[in-house]
C-alpha cells in the first residue's frame, strides 16, 4: 500500500524517521476534491514548513533528493491561505476553509525555473499514489481537480507555481498509471458548437480553467477552436468548459446549446413542486460531490432515498440534495450523523435537540414532507404526496405559524420556521445569502459541476 493506515506515504524521504513533520494542520478533513500544486520560491522550505512559529505547512515537499511529507493526507494542512477576490477554483463555498478540502504539494525551486527531471518523476509518482488511494482523483483535470495555488489566492500568489509548469503534461503523466483501481466512469462528453459570429473567427485553448494558464498548443502551434466547429465537452465548471480530447480548456461563453440536448434551468422563483429533476445517474455524482466522507454505502443510500421520494413527492432531486446538504453541513453535523435529522427538524436555538429517524430513508421522508406542507395544502396534494407529508414530524407547528402552502417557491422559505411567526419584517430581495435562493444557488453549482 503506497498510504499506511495513519495516511503516511510509505515511499516518503522521512517516512521511517519521520524528520520535518509539521505542528501546523487542522486536524481530519472535509473531504478531497483537488490537489493543489505550490512552488517554495526557495532553496530549502523543510525548517521552514515544520516549524511551529511559521504558521505553515504543506502535506508533501518535493526536492531533487526525494519527497518529504510533511502532514497526513487524513489531516489538513495551512497551504492555501483563504479564498482571495477573484479566484478561479469553485469547488466548494466560499464560507469554506479550501485546506480542508484539499491536498497540497510543495515543489522546491523558483517560478520562472522549471522543476529538474527527477522532481518532474517524483511529482508523477506522487500523483499517482494520491489517486490510488482517493480514486475521485482520476483522471487528473487542470482547473478542476488539479489546482494551482493561484487558482484560490490570486493576489497574494500570482505565480505559484508559476507559468513553468504544464499542468496538461503533468496531469496526462499522472494518469498514464495503468495499474488504476475501478473508479466512476466520467461523465459522457456533450457536443457544442462554438459560436458562428464569436469575436476573431476562433477561440483559444488553455492548459487550465483561467486566462492565466499558458495555451494549449497542437505539434507546437498554439492551439485554437474555429467559429463554427463542433466540440465534445465533459465538464463546463465556473466558466470554463473542458474539451473531452483533453486538449484543455475554453472559455464556456464561446459554445452555444449542446447540440441535441435541452439544459435544466433553475430560476430565481423555482417553484418547490414540480422543479426539474436530474435523474439517478447524474444525482449520484452529485452526492459525491458533497458527501464524500461518508462511506459509498450510505452515499448509494441517500441517492436511492432522494431519487424515490423526489418522485413520488414531484419536487426537484437536486434541490432536495442541495437543501440537505447546507441543513448537515455536507453531511457531517451530529443531528445528521447520530438522528439522520436532515433539516433541523424540531431543533431549537434554545438547545432542542430535534427529531431523530431510524434512517437515511425516514430523515428524507420527514424533510420531503415538510417541504410537501410547506409548498401547498393537503387538498392539492396527490396521494402519494399526502401519504410522505403525514410523516412530517412538524407540520401542526407550521399549520400552527403560517398555514399549509404559506412558501410555494424555494424563495418563500425565508423566515418562515414551523414555529410561531414572529413579527412581520419586510423580507430581504433574492439576495444569496437568503436561505431558499441558497439552496437554488448551491442546486445551480451541482449542476454546473456535473455538466
Amino acid at each position: 500500500m503506497p498510504f499506511d493506515a495513519n495516511g503516511w506515504w510509505t515511499e516518503a524521504v522521512n517516512y521511517h524517521d519521520k524528520r520535518f513533520r509539521s505542528p501546523n494542520f487542522y486536524s481530519g478533513n472535509k473531504g478531497r476534491l483537488a490537489v493543489v500544486l505550490h512552488i517554495t520560491d526557495g532553496t530549502d522550505s523543510r525548517g521552514w514548513l515544520s516549524k511551529p512559529l511559521s504558521k505553515v505547512s504543506s502535506h508533501f515537499l518535493n526536492r531533487d533528493e526525494g519527497v518529504y511529507q510533511l502532514v497526513s493526507i487524513f489531516d489538513s494542512s495551512w497551504a492555501n491561505g483563504i479564498w482571495e477576490p477573484g479566484h478561479a477554483w469553485k469547488g466548494v463555498a466560499d464560507s469554506e476553509n479550501p485546506n480542508k478540502y484539499t491536498i497540497s504539494i510543495e515543489n522546491e525551486g523558483r517560478p520562472k525555473k522549471a522543476l529538474s527531471a527527477k522532481q518532474q518523476q517524483q511529482l508523477t509518482a506522487l500523483l499517482q499514489a494520491i489517486a490510488a488511494r482517493y480514486p475521485q482523483f482520476i483522471p487528473y483535470r487542470p482547473g478542476i481537480n488539479l489546482l494551482r495555488h493561484t487558482d484560490i489566492s490570486p493576489s497574494h500568489r500570482p505565480n505559484c507555481p508559476g507559468p513553468l509548469f504544464d499542468f496538461a503534461r503533468i496531469a496526462a503523466a499522472a494518469n498514464s498509471v495503468t495499474s488504476a483501481p475501478p473508479v466512476v466512469p466520467t461523465p459522457p462528453a456533450r457536443k457544442y458548437r462554438i459560436k458562428p459570429a464569436i469575436p476573431g473567427g476562433y477561440v483559444q485553448v488553455r492548459q487550465g480553467r483561467g486566462d492565466g494558464y499558458p495555451e494549449a498548443s497542437i505539434a507546437g502551434l498554439s492551439a485554437r477552436l474555429r467559429a463554427g466547429e463542433i466540440v465534445e465537452i465533459d465538464d463546463v465548471t465556473s466558466g470554463w468548459a473542458h474539451l473531452a480530447s483533453g486538449l484543455g480548456f475554453i472559455e464556456a461563453w464561446a459554445l452555444e446549446v449542446a447540440v441535441g440536448a435541452t439544459p435544466i434551468a433553475l430560476p430565481d422563483d423555482l417553484l418547490i413542486i414540480g422543479s426539474p429533476s436530474v435523474g439517478a445517474t447524474r444525482l449520484r455524482r452529485m452526492v459525491d460531490l458533497c458527501a464524500s466522507r461518508r462511506p459509498e454505502a450510505e452515499r448509494d443510500a441517500i441517492t436511492n432515498a432522494i431519487s424515490d421520494l423526489a418522485a413520488k413527492a414531484n419536487i426537484s432531486d437536486v434541490c432536495i440534495l442541495s437543501q440537505a446538504a447546507k441543513e448537515t453541513g455536507n453531511f457531517t453535523s451530529d443531528r445528521y450523523t447520530k438522528s439522520y435529522n436532515f433539516a433541523g427538524l424540531g431543533a431549537t436555538n434554545d438547545g432542542a435537540w430535534g427529531s431523530t429517524f431510524d434512517g437515511v430513508y425516514s430523515g428524507l421522508r420527514a424533510m420531503i414532507g415538510h417541504l410537501l406542507n410547506y409548498a401547498t395544502t393537503p387538498e392539492a396534494m396527490t396521494q402519494e404526496q399526502r401519504l410522505i407529508a403525514s410523516f412530517d414530524p412538524r407540520a401542526d407547528a407550521l399549520k400552527k405559524a403560517h398555514g399549509f402552502g404559506c412558501a410555494p417557491r424555494w424563495v418563500d422559505l425565508w423566515q418562515k420556521w414551523g414555529v410561531i411567526a414572529p413579527p412581520k419584517v419586510p423580507p430581504p430581495k433574492m439576495s444569496k445569502d437568503a436561505y431558499g435562493m441558497s439552496i437554488v444557488i448551491r442546486a445551480r453549482s451541482y449542476l454546473e459541476a456535473t455538466q
